[in-house]
């Protein structure tokens, strides 16, 4: 379920591009929608109530003395890394950072930002799903937004989150 604008919850598959949806830093407005095939590189882990790939970025909080602090982390850091050097043949679409996302760790929790706060979460990696199964994101002008109460990233670019500090709803 997306957040939008007006903190209504709609499905993810029902948002349509020019709606306005929450995001880390505010609201931004849904440029395009996209449906894809898990493929083999990637698995779905669930996170919280939310069910993804586990190659979306989420913002996170890092260790305590982690020079870090707030920024994107991912599971699946080799996906994320592929991504990220072929933006040019996803339509100029993907991560676009110099601070890269950090690495996070299976089988450990992490504090995710979502719309209570801070919560500490495990990713459980989920089995039994064919590499055609379908999933949907959204591209939003921002870079981010909120699905199943979690931050997550939409073609993120440093401009918009250097500095940003989230708190929650």
């Amino acid at each position: 379920m997306i957040t939008m604008a007006d903190w209504s919850q709609k499905p993810i598959e029902w948002v349509v591009p020019g709606e306005m949806v929450r995001t880390l830093t505010g609201i931004g407005r849904v440029t395009k929608t996209k449906r894809y095939r898990l493929g083999v590189g990637r698995s779905i882990i669930k996170l919280g109530d939310l069910y993804m790939s586990d190659d979306h970025s989420i913002w996170t909080m890092h260790q305590p003395h982690s020079l870090v602090g707030q920024w994107w982390g991912t599971y699946n850091y080799s996906h994320y890394l592929w991504e990220m050097n072929h933006v040019d043949e996803n339509d100029g679409e993907g991560p676009q950072l110099e601070r890269h996302s950090v690495p996070l760790v299976r089988f450990k929790k992490h504090k995710h930002a979502t719309l209570n706060g801070w919560e500490e979460l495990e990713a459980v990696y989920q089995e039994g799903y064919s590499p055609d199964t379908e999933l949907c994101h959204l591209i939003v002008d921002t870079g981010s937004y909120i699905c199943d109460g979690i931050v997550m990233s939409s073609s993120p670019k440093d401009i918009y989150y250097v500095g940003a500090d989230w708190r929650g709803r």
